[in-house]
C-alpha cells in the first residue's frame, strides 16, 4: 500500500516537472534551467523554444533581466538559423544587447549571407559609434574581422576615444593588414653594407640629409594621411600619439607580422624621413627592445646604417641611445666619433657620455613618488595576490648579487636589470643605473619594466618564465603567478600603483 502510494507520488512529480519545462519553454526565461531548456529546443526547430528566447530578449518590463537577455541572444547566435540572424540584427543597435548580437552574427556569417552581414555590422557600427559614444570590444573585434574599406575608418576613429580599448583596436586593424599583406614601401636592405651592390647590381641609395653647418637637420613633413582606409597608415598615425607604450608595440608588431615577421621592413620604416619622428622613435623601441630579448647583436650594425638615413635630430640622438644600450648588454665594440668603445673591465660597464638631446623614450620614471612610496605599493599588490610580502626583498637581494658579485658581470640577467633601467632613465650611464640597480624595486616603474620586457619575448611561456626565475631568484609557481598578474593586471600596476 506505501509503495503504491510512493509510486503515484513519483509519477505525479515527474508529470508536474513535465508540466512545468512545457509552460517555461513557450514564456520568458528566468534562470539557466530554463534557458538551457529553451535553447535546446530552439535548436531542434520546435516553436515553444522559440517562443521563450524570443520573449525574454524582447521582454517588455519596466525592470527587465539585462543579464538573462544578454545569455539569452547568446544562445541564439549559436544557433544556424533565419530566425537567430534577424533576431541579432534586430538587437544591433540595442545600447545593452549590441555586443551580443554582433558576437552572435558574427557566428552566423557564410558564404551566402556574408556582405549583408558585414554590411549591417558597419552600418550600426557608425550608427552607435554617435549616438553611444563608442564602440564595445565586441563590435570593434568584428570589424576587424571584415574586409571593407569602411571598417578600417571606423577603426581610426575608436583610437584615442577610449585608451582602455586602444589594444582591442590595434589588434583589430592587424588582423585587416594581416589579410591584405600589403607592401607599399619597399625597404632598403640592411644586411649589405653601404654601398655595396646587391645580386642585382644595383647600388643602395643614400638619401642627402647634408644641411647648413651648425644647424639641426629639420623633420620632414608627414606625408599625407587623407586617406584612412590603409590599416598599415592608421597604425603607423598611431605611433605618433601618447597612446600606452604597449599598445603601440603590439601596433609596431602588427606591421612586422603582416610583412612577414622580419625586423628589414621595420628598418624601412625607421628610415623614412616622411614618417613623424614619433613614429620612427616608437619602431626604434621596439626594435631595440626586440634585439635585447632574442639576443640579435646584428642589430647593432643596423641601427648605424639606420642612422645614415636619420635626418632628425631625436630619431638619430634615439638611435645613438639604442646603439649604445645593445653595446652594453652585449659587449660589443661600438665607434662614435671616430673612437672605439667596448663595454668590459672594472666594473663590467664603462661610462656612458650623456645625451645633450632630448630622448623621447616611452617610459618615465615617476617622480613623484618616492622609493618609500614604490615598496609600500609592492608588497600591498604581493598580498593582495596572496604572495609573501617578503618577496619583495627577497628579490631585492637577488638583483643586488647581479650587480655586485664579480661572477655575475657577464651574466644576461645582469643585462636585463640594466636594460630595464635604460627604459626608465634613458640619458643615465651604467655606473647611475647601476647605484639605482642597489634599490631597483624601489624605483616606479622597474617592477612592471622588467615584466614587459620579459613577457614581450617570442621565446615562448617556458622561457620567460625561467628568466624571471634567474633575474629575481624565484620559484617556478612564483615567477609564473607575476608573469599571469601582469599579464592581466600590468597596466593598473604601472598607472596606479607606479610599480
Amino acid at each position: 500500500m506505501e509503495r503504491t502510494f510512493l509510486q503515484h507520488l513519483r509519477y505525479a512529480g515527474c508529470a508536474l516537472l513535465l508540466l512545468t519545462t512545457l509552460h517555461c519553454a513557450a514564456r520568458q526565461v528566468r534562470n539557466e534551467i530554463e534557458l538551457e531548456e529553451a535553447a535546446r529546443r530552439a535548436a531542434a526547430n520546435e516553436e515553444k523554444g522559440w517562443q521563450a528566447l524570443e520573449r525574454t530578449i524582447r521582454a517588455k518590463d519596466e525592470e527587465p533581466d539585462i543579464e538573462m537577455q544578454k545569455k539569452a541572444l547568446l544562445e541564439v547566435g549559436k544557433i544556424p538559423s533565419p530566425r537567430s540572424e534577424a533576431l541579432l540584427l534586430e538587437n544591433l543597435t540595442n545600447r545593452t544587447l549590441r555586443a551580443e548580437a554582433v558576437q552572435g552574427l558574427m557566428l552566423q556569417r557564410n558564404a551566402s549571407n556574408r556582405d549583408e552581414i558585414d554590411q549591417a555590422i558597419i552600418n550600426a557600427a557608425r550608427s552607435n559609434a554617435q549616438e553611444f559614444g563608442g564602440l564595445t570590444r565586441e563590435e570593434i573585434r568584428a570589424l576587424g574581422e571584415l574586409d571593407s574599406p569602411e571598417a578600417v575608418r571606423l577603426l581610426k576613429q575608436q583610437l584615442g576615444r577610449d585608451p582602455n580599448k586602444d589594444e582591442a583596436v590595434v589588434e583589430s586593424l592587424g588582423k585587416i593588414l594581416r589579410r591584405r599583406k600589403r607592401t607599399s614601401y619597399t625597404p632598403l636592405d640592411f644586411t649589405l653594407p653601404l654601398g655595396q651592390a646587391t645580386a642585382t647590381g644595383a647600388q643602395l641609395q643614400i638619401e642627402d640629409i647634408s644641411t647648413v653647418k651648425g644647424e639641426a637637420p629639420t623633420t620632414a613633413a608627414p606625408a599625407d594621411n587623407g586617406e584612412d582606409t590603409d590599416p598599415e597608415k592608421v597604425l603607423l598615425d598611431f605611433l605618433s600619439t601618447d597612446g600606452a607604450a604597449e599598445t603601440k608595440d603590439k601596433a609596431v608588431q602588427s606591421i612586422a607580422d603582416a610583412h612577414g615577421g622580419k625586423t628589414d621592413y621595420l628598418l624601412g620604416l625607421a628610415a623614412k624621413s616622411q614618417l613623424p619622428a614619433a613614429t620612427r622613435i616608437a619602431i626604434i623601441d621596439y626594435l631595440t627592445r626586440y634585439a635585447v630579448n632574442n639576443q640579435d647583436r646584428s642589430m647593432i650594425n643596423r641601427f648605424i646604417a639606420l642612422k645614415r638615413h636619420a635626418a632628425n635630430r631625436e630619431v638619430s640622438t634615439s638611435i645613438d641611445l639604442s646603439i649604445r644600450i645593445l653595446a652594453s648588454a652585449f659587449g660589443t665594440p661600438v665607434a662614435t666619433g671616430g673612437r672605439s668603445r667596448r663595454i668590459v673591465i672594472t666594473d663590467g660597464y664603462d661610462p656612458l657620455p650623456k645625451e645633450a638631446d632630448i630622448i623621447t623614450l616611452q617610459q618615465r620614471p615617476y617622480p613623484e613618488y618616492s622609493a618609500a612610496d614604490v615598496k609600500t605599493n609592492l608588497k600591498k599588490a604581493l598580498r593582495h595576490y596572496r604572495l609573501d610580502a617578503g618577496l619583495a626583498e627577497r628579490m631585492q637581494k637577488r638583483v643586488k648579487d647581479l650587480l655586485n658579485l664579480p661572477e655575475n658581470r657577464q651574466s644576461s640577467e645582469r643585462n636585463l636589470i640594466f636594460a630595464a633601467l635604460g627604459r626608465l632613465y634613458p640619458q643615465k650611464d651604467f655606473y647611475v643605473l647601476k647605484e639605482h640597480g642597489q634599490d631597483a624595486f624601489g624605483k616606479p616603474g622597474y617592477f612592471t619594466t622588467t615584466l614587459r620586457l620579459v613577457t614581450s619575448s617570442a621565446r615562448g611561456r617556458s622561457w620567460q618564465i625561467a628568466a624571471l626565475q634567474r633575474v629575481w631568484g624565484l620559484t617556478y609557481a612564483e615567477a609564473d603567478l607575476l608573469r599571469q598578474i601582469y599579464l592581466r593586471d600590468g597596466k593598473l600596476l604601472q598607472q596606479r600603483l607606479r610599480l
